[in-house]
């Protein structure tokens, strides 16, 4: 899904934003044409359809659906959930048709047979993210009213042929409180299953945490209870032992992280570092009166949360470096943009006699900047400093 998305936005025929009509264009049998004729009802289900489905998939390649939850929303779920809606067009009416042009304004009733079940999964997922309670969707009942078994709702919009009579254009008004509406119930209706999805799989990561945390407290009481005073201080060497291993595997795995990613995680491992320290003593003081016990209470706790906080960082890696992969290549095609505009704004004469350096140095930069880390953040990062550098250079020929 998030591969695929921002192709297939690009490649809707229209966008959405900031307008309040579409128009598209169909071959026409170059017939007479009318308000009500099969070609232009046809056109218009067309129409609503296609913006419907181009306005939904930006909404799931927006950041806001980044979620792993929703990746398996793709195209084909979105189409289909679309072509239920039962889009057709009736109560054609011919409001304006003039000798001197042939362009026919209309209007005309848009109705939805929209599946119970569609209606429902909208929602349950509007009620599930804390938008209505209502028994119909408030996003979409403002904008379609309800007549027996259908959605409906009045739409203005003109049809024209070309002058060579070889295709037919429609143009809808006021597109916005068409097409929105019902992108939002498809999208709703498509979040459903996933969120009841993540939802179950939160409760049962919080169910087995919790039955985790209660196991690991319970044994840790059974073993408080159980060691006696002679054997306090053989447990304070094997729990300094076992603390000292998991610190080793920690230090071990940081070291191997590259140094970009050390650096990201640096802070939150600062304030992991601190909040350990505190908890653990102040766990330990609750737990034990003796001062071994109170050592060895410290040090099976720091041993658990460092056990835990490498289990937390190898999850996070991968996550991370993407991050890190994604702002250094956001920043040198920032400064690529900016090192582009500069070139193309040198004065033709300037021009002649820089270029000639300037393609030997965009030859040169792939090769000066190839040492680096594995996943190329380190030869990104060269590349922004050598066309920052460069940008620089070409608008010193402009200043002067």
């Amino acid at each position: 899904m998030k591969k695929n998305l921002p192709a297939l936005a690009l490649a809707s025929m229209l966008i959405l934003s900031g307008c309040d009509r579409l128009g598209i264009g169909n071959p026409f049998s170059g017939k007479e044409i009318s308000c009500g004729s099969e070609e232009a009802k046809e056109i218009l289900v067309k129409l609503v359809r296609d913006n419907v489905e181009g306005e939904t998939v930006k909404t799931f390649d927006d950041d806001a659906f980044k979620d792993q939850a929703f990746a398996d929303i793709g195209i084909s779920h979105i189409r289909s959930m679309v072509e239920r809606l039962g889009i057709t067009v009736d109560e054609v009416r011919t409001i304006e048709k003039t000798d001197t042009s042939s362009k026919l304004k209309c209007e005309a009733t848009l109705k939805l047979d929209v599946p119970d079940d569609v209606v429902g999964y909208a929602v349950a997922a509007n009620q599930s993210i804390g938008n209505s309670y209502k028994k119909t969707p408030d996003f979409f009942e403002r904008y379609y009213r309800k007549e027996g078994a259908y959605y409906v709702k009045t739409i203005s919009y003109s049809v024209q042929p070309t002058d060579d009579k070889s295709k037919i254009f429609a143009e809808l008004n006021q597109a916005h409180d068409i097409i929105h509406p019902l992108s939002e119930l498809v999208s709703m209706a498509l979040i459903k299953e996933p969120l009841d999805k993540a939802k179950q799989r939160n409760e049962e990561l919080e169910a087995a945490e919790a039955a985790a945390q209660e196991a690991r407290e319970a044994e840790e009481a059974a073993a408080q209870e159980a060691l006696g005073r002679e054997q306090e201080a053989a447990r304070v060497s094997e729990w300094e032992e076992r603390y000292k291993l998991s610190r080793s595997e920690f230090e071990q795995f940081w070291k191997g992280l590259p140094q970009t990613v050390q650096n990201k995680l640096q802070a939150s491992q600062k304030t992991w570092k601190s909040g350990m320290d505190k908890i653990c003593a102040s766990k330990a003081k609750a737990e034990s009166e003796t001062p071994n016990g109170i050592k060895i209470s410290e040090l099976a706790c720091k041993t658990a949360e460092t056990e835990a906080r490498l289990e937390e960082l190898h999850n996070r890696k991968k996550a991370v470096i993407d991050e890190i992969i994604r702002e250094a290549d956001k920043k040198e095609r920032t400064a690529k943009a900016a090192l582009d505009g500069a070139v193309q704004a040198l004065p033709a004469d300037i021009a002649e006699t820089v270029m000639p350096e300037y393609r030997n140095w965009q030859n040169g930069l792939n090769a000066k900047c190839a040492d680096g880390d594995e996943y190329g953040v380190a030869q990104s990062d060269c590349r922004t400093r050598e066309i920052n550098a460069k940008t620089k250079e070409i608008q010193g020929y402009l200043i002067n």
